[in-house]
């Protein structure tokens, strides 16, 4: 089970055609998707934005998928709508992908397993008229 604190580092690369790159975390709080992040220069990491936070309810989301390679995995959230993650940057269309390095994976599995008990949950309380 997910708690308030729990959380996941994630990266966002090629934002702004790969000038920029955003870091943030993931959290899952009341059937919503938590994303906190801010987006720096590739070169320096000098300019960086303010920090963002940016809320999706689990009832946009329509899958969720966890890949993983050698050296890092990509936790992949598709989206029933255009314009679910419009204010994420290096979203495209209905997918926003979060590259997790390797120090991480156990977690993102984890969390990502827990993400997949949420999801189906929701969906379960929408069929059932509770949502």
């Amino acid at each position: 089970m997910l708690l308030e604190d729990d959380h996941l580092p994630f990266e966002i690369d090629e934002v702004y055609h790969g000038l920029a790159k955003a870091k943030g975390i993931l959290r899952y709080s009341d059937d919503t998707l938590v994303f906190e992040f801010q987006v720096s220069d590739n070169l320096l990491e000098v300019f960086k934005s303010k920090v963002k936070t940016i809320r999706v309810p689990m009832t946009e989301i329509k899958d969720i998928v966890f890949k993983k390679s050698w050296f890092r995995a990509r936790l992949i959230f598709h989206s029933l709508h255009l314009g679910v993650f419009e204010k994420v940057p290096g979203h495209e269309t209905t997918q926003l992908s979060l590259k997790i390095h390797r120090r991480e994976r156990a977690v993102a599995e984890a969390f990502y397993r827990e993400l997949r008990k949420a999801l189906e949950d929701v969906r379960l309380r929408k069929l059932a008229g509770e949502m």
